[in-house]
């Protein structure tokens, strides 16, 4: 096989990973920029925009044919000569986002995604190894990162083994997730406390376990860390039991991640909403839309989307019992809401159903912003979902405001979860 075809096969399955954990919707494989006399270039292998952030990737392959301990220093030489060109190519996409020559960015979907470049505010670079051969020797003989970060090309650039950011984003697999790792990441390296040896993968189980420990050296009360080596096998055996559990509380969660994936085959549906004069317009089945949906929900983590996705699933099954189910699901941090409705009624009455409980819930409660999602009860085969986000819109007064809201949401209850426990009352 060709370098040029291994290459292309290996940044294929990073694209397939990502996607996997970030879903399509924000995996931008290829991105082209126009340069100054006019050509179109590709600019990175892909890159992830969300909201202010832009993950930018570079990915690379080498053939390794000798264990560790047969390596010489020119072997190791060459595999950093690897990595350094990945680091020196995140250069063209930090200038052409700058300079504003990326004009349009297409989803993994092909669909065209709505991209102002300077809203982009942070970009971390991520060069991606994956070393061909090395799994055919044991763990102790295959090439080891460490001190994977740098800063430069005006952006913090991360370094990981393939195998390494396999198992990152099997553990934090959201974007808000796997950003904020990016993050703490950074500044860790960026104080320089971590000890120059600390492998990948027990930062990460040490990121997962210690999160007081975690703020406490973001919050600078901290000079030195010592990760112990082993940490994360060591996780992966005295916490299996707790892992297990957490992974079956998670799996209501991938409602959302189910939601998310399924949201674009709305495109293109005129739900014949008739909106009153006076009241904010909000048109379902336009890429806008989709795209405000997406964006929306793909801001949960996975903790949050489990909370969502438990409660929907409730609704559902009560809409099969009772033809109708819905939940007002609030997020105090920011005074917005999450609104899931389940009903048997004809599309065109369920879009206007969502949208009178979004409309009641956001006046009444004086929402930053409600998301809500219409999809049939539980038991029906054939599943279609859509979405309204109403976000800085302005309503009539209504004087039976109270009122229409006491009677479509009834009293409050408050919750608590956490990663590795179920909701407590």
């Amino acid at each position: 096989m060709s370098k040029i075809n291994q290459g292309k096969e290996i940044e294929a399955l990073v694209g397939e990973l990502s996607s996997r954990a970030f879903l399509e919707d924000f995996v931008v494989p290829n991105p082209e920029y126009t340069q100054n006399n006019g050509l179109r270039k590709e600019a990175s292998d892909f890159v992830v925009p969300f909201g202010e952030v832009m993950l930018a990737y570079q990915v690379k392959s080498k053939t390794e044919l000798k264990p560790g301990s047969e390596k010489t220093e020119i072997d190791y030489q060459r595999i950093n000569k690897i990595i350094t060109k990945g680091i020196g190519q995140l250069k063209t996409i930090n200038s052409a986002v700058k300079e504003k020559q990326i004009q349009k960015l297409v989803n993994s979907r092909g669909i065209e995604l709505p991209f102002e470049p300077t809203a982009i505010s942070k970009l971390h670079g991520l060069v991606l190894i994956e070393l061909i051969g090395e799994d055919a020797f044991p763990e102790d003989e295959r090439t080891a990162l460490y001190g994977g970060y740098t800063y430069k090309h005006g952006m913090p650039i991360h370094i990981f083994r393939l195998d390494d950011y396999r198992k990152i984003v099997h553990e934090v697999d959201t974007l808000p997730d796997f950003i904020e790792y990016l993050e703490t990441r950074a500044r860790f390296y960026e104080k320089g406390i971590l000890m120059p040896l600390t492998e990948e993968m027990d930062f990460l189980a040490f990121y997962k376990t210690n999160p007081d420990l975690v703020t406490e050296v973001l919050e600078g009360k901290c000079d030195f860390l010592h990760i112990i080596e082993g940490y994360w096998t060591s996780y992966q055996s005295a916490s299996a039991e707790d892992i297990r559990k957490r992974d079956e509380l998670n799996l209501p969660s991938y409602v959302v991640d189910s939601i998310i994936s399924q949201l674009h085959t709305s495109l293109g549906f005129d739900t014949g909403v008739v909106v009153p004069a006076g009241r904010a317009k909000h048109d379902l089945g336009t890429v806008q839309n989709y795209i405000a949906g997406v964006t929306e929900l793909s801001k949960m983590n996975r903790l949050t989307r489990r909370i969502v996705g438990s409660k929907y699933l409730e609704r559902m099954k009560k809409a099969d019992q009772t033809g109708h189910g819905h939940s007002l699901i609030m997020n105090p941090s920011d005074n917005s809401a999450v609104l899931v409705l389940s009903t048997n009624r004809s599309r065109q009455e369920r879009t206007n159903a969502i949208y009178n409980l979004c409309a009641v819930a956001y006046c009444m409660l004086n929402l930053t912003r409600v998301i809500g999602i219409v999809t049939e009860p539980l038991s029906v085969p054939g599943r279609s979902y859509d979405i309204i986000v109403l976000d800085g819109v302005e309503f009539e007064e209504s004087p039976d405001l109270k009122e229409r809201f006491e009677e479509m949401f009834g009293p409050t209850q408050n919750y608590s979860f956490s990663e590795y426990q179920g909701q407590e009352a």
